[in-house]
């Protein structure tokens, strides 16, 4: 599956998906890898409504608060920081405020602060 599809899948079963690609990514970690990179190339380009940000934010969260791997957790850094300042989500920010309150690694901390 490419990433522009994960991304359509998404935005269309939210949590549902959200949840197979968090135990998916625990099963093995370098398919994880890259599985978010693939996303991660492509969300952009589907954020069409400010609600279709939300799932990305969502799944990034869920990741930093998870134990996966530094690469995995840089990238759901760059995503939500992107959907928390450069869309604009308050309740991605407010995501973001949650994890920097509870601590995360310091070079994931000065990407979530960019």
């Amino acid at each position: 599956m490419t990433g522009a599809d994960l991304c359509k899948k998404c935005i269309l079963k939210d949590s549902v998906l959200v949840i197979a690609l968090l135990h998916y990514m625990q099963i093995d970690e370098e398919q994880g890898k890259k599985l978010i990179q693939s996303i991660h190339s492509s969300y952009k380009d589907f954020l069409k409504h400010f609600e279709d940000a939300d799932v990305f934010a969502n799944l990034s969260y869920q990741i930093l608060k998870g134990s996966y791997p530094y690469p995995v957790n840089e990238v759901a850094a760059d995503m939500l920081r992107y959907v928390a300042y450069d869309v604009n989500r308050f309740h991605a920010r407010d995501k973001i405020e949650e994890l920097l309150a509870t601590g995360v690694e310091p070079l994931i901390e000065e990407i979530l602060e960019r």
